[in-house]
């Protein structure tokens, strides 16, 4: 009954045909990952040359958003949401080859459609909701989301039990498992082709608003803070698989049950969240309170030595830092003037790829010399961040959003 009621009230916000789209797409793409790292290893890749492919999606990335960016505030975002898909999806075929020249064509194929998806999608959320519903649409589909990506990573058991009952090795079936990943997604395409986009310009609920200067002082704020979030992020965080197989030698099962699990938890709290920070008065008082939360948690997974607790204090942790990303999101759509939005976005992308492309190497580099400092670098980089996003928007955490509204 109760789950009836959160879906009714899901489907009231955001289109069903997101919402499957979102689902299935999450599941494909989580179960590819908790793949990639146990078998690029078997390939014999170092952590530095993991960390160097991380960097080239990153570029990829900042070149696209460099090059579609501004076009969204002047274009729908549906059509172009199928070319990427079929592209994007053939693209995964090539990691299944094992040539690491054609990996690295993959990264950087991956990291250029990933990034022109992620800047529309969010554009694209902004035109079919209200503003004053911000919080719930943007948390709601993270929601259904991370159940997906939940899914798909518990699915990374089914590898190594194929494998012990057919007995053959593991990782010759990482191949096969990848390229079903690749054909599954093609029917993808059509669901999110039926979405319907309403006209370019966004729902602006006061009408009487003609223009308005860009708010570059404000964009200039989220740049700084997404630039040091997303360095932190890049050196340990988004090399994480990689550190987990280094250090206890894990397989795509393992690792399934880490991300599973954390998206499993976020996905029941995304539909509690947004209630939440309407009692607290705005999306960014629980932000800061959720991620600041997290940072100690991170350090203490760099003086544990038991997977198991590790990985039950790094889940723990992830949920915190991750889980009220979409409250950001509509904190920041709320800021900047819907006229803007596209071209924000953009900007914002750019600040957090740009780091993320040089964190990534680096922070494998490092993975090869010490395995515990890029966390420790990564904590100090969040409290430093986190102590800046609060002193740039001192105004709404006194005040909240609500009440400046």
């Amino acid at each position: 009954m109760m789950a009836r009621i959160v879906m009714n009230r899901i489907s009231e916000k955001v289109p069903r045909r997101l919402i499957a789209f979102g689902v299935i797409d999450s599941i494909t793409l989580s179960l590819l990952w908790v793949i990639y790292a146990p078998f690029l290893k078997s390939l014999g890749y170092s952590g530095f040359e993991y960390g160097l492919l991380g960097s080239i999606m990153s570029l990829s990335g900042l070149l696209a958003t460099l090059l579609i960016g501004w076009q969204l505030d002047r274009m729908k975002v549906v059509k172009l949401f199928t070319y990427i898909l079929l592209i994007d999806s053939l693209s995964i075929l090539l990691i299944a080859t094992g040539v690491k020249e054609l990996i690295m064509l993959q990264s950087f194929i991956y990291g250029f459609t990933d990034q022109i998806f992620h800047i529309s999608y969010n554009v694209l959320l902004s035109r079919i909701s209200k503003e004053r519903d911000y919080h719930y649409t943007y948390s709601y589909l993270f929601g259904m989301r991370s159940l997906g990506r939940a899914i798909g990573a518990y699915m990374g058991w089914i590898p190594g039990l194929l494998a012990f009952y057919l007995n053959i090795p593991i990782h010759g079936l990482y191949r096969w498992v990848i390229v079903t990943i690749a054909l599954t997604r093609l029917p993808l395409i059509p669901i999110i082709g039926g979405v319907k986009e309403p006209d370019i310009a966004p729902r602006v609920e006061k009408p009487d608003i003609k223009e308005i200067n860009i708010p570059w002082r404000t964009i200039g704020k989220f740049v700084i803070v997404g630039a040091l979030i997303g360095f932190g992020a890049s050196i340990s965080i988004h090399n994480i698989s990689y550190y987990f197989v280094l250090k206890y030698n894990v397989e795509s099962g393992e690792l399934g049950s880490i991300y599973g699990s954390i998206d499993l938890f976020m996905a029941i709290l995304s539909f509690i969240l947004p209630d939440l920070a309407q009692r607290m008065g705005g999306s960014l008082r629980l932000y800061l309170l959720l991620t600041s939360s997290s940072i100690p948690l991170l350090i203490s997974i760099t003086f544990i030595n038991n997977y198991l607790f590790a990985s039950s204090v790094y889940v723990i942790r992830s949920i915190l830092m991750n889980v009220a990303n979409p409250l950001y999101t509509a904190f920041q759509m709320k800021t900047i003037p819907p006229m803007y939005r596209g071209r924000a976005a953009a900007i914002f992308n750019i600040s957090w790829m740009l780091p993320i492309g040089i964190g990534r190497g680096l922070g494998g580099y490092l993975l090869d010399i010490d395995l515990e400092l890029p966390l420790r670098l990564t904590a100090v980089i969040y409290v430093f961040s986190l102590v800046i996003l609060s002193i740039f928007f001192k105004e709404y955490i006194v005040k909240g959003e609500m009440k400046r509204k």
